[in-house]
């Protein structure tokens, strides 16, 4: 009886964990580090003649991303700081080529995907939304500055809904592990065309017999 009570209490404490870091319900939302996505130049880096890596800025792997997880039937919303958004802005109106592709970023800000962080570090503003939304979070980022600092932030469960395993094939965002969620949206009822005829002769014959 002894060992079965351990037991018990073990598998209350493992699951007690369990539901601390997951939920039953699905997600249906993506929050996307903004300024990692746009800095990501994996297989196209660049270095100067000193072989620094030289930091580049690739709106249209934010735009591919964006494109591929809405596709995927998720929505999207992705955080970038002030000071990030306002450099690639200034660098594309002064006709800077290496930033000419900007303006697609501007556009995903009209239409309410990219959001500006005002602050200077947005890392627990992607978390904290992340949480709150029970959103996949897209970054390659641990958090790791924040974790010793932050000890009441659920850690665990910023981990489970973190992803990171994506590549940019031709600049375009694959990701395998981010599911297509499409058929967890409610379907437009078809309409069959007899119903309506149906529904045409029944009007008329109502209006008949009110004669």
């Amino acid at each position: 009886a002894g060992v079965g009570l351990v037991a018990l209490l073990e598998l209350l404490k493992n699951s007690k964990k369990w539901s601390d870091t997951m939920t039953n319900e699905p997600c249906t939302k993506i929050v996307i580090d903004a300024a990692n996505l746009i800095h990501d130049d994996r297989g196209i880096e660049k270095y100067d003649e000193e072989g620094e890596q030289i930091t580049q800025m690739i709106p249209q792997r934010l735009v591919s991303t964006v494109e591929v997880c809405q596709s995927k039937g998720y929505e999207v919303s992705a955080l970038i700081k002030y000071g990030t958004y306002m450099f690639g802005m200034i660098e594309y109106k002064s006709n800077n080529q290496e930033y000419a592709e900007f303006d697609s970023i501007i556009g995903l800000k009209e239409s309410g995907v990219v959001k500006i962080i005002d602050a200077e570090e947005d890392d627990l503003f992607i978390v904290e939304h992340g949480l709150s939304q029970n959103a996949l979070i897209l970054t390659r980022d641990w958090f790791n500055d924040h974790r010793e600092a932050r000890p009441d932030i659920k850690w665990e469960r910023v981990d489970a809904l973190r992803v990171n395993t994506y590549q940019f094939i031709d600049n375009v965002f694959t990701c395998p592990t981010i599911q297509d969620i499409t058929h967890l949206k409610p379907q437009p009822k078809k309409v069959d065309p007899l119903d309506e005829v149906k529904e045409l002769l029944q009007a008329q014959a109502k209006e008949i017999q009110s004669l």
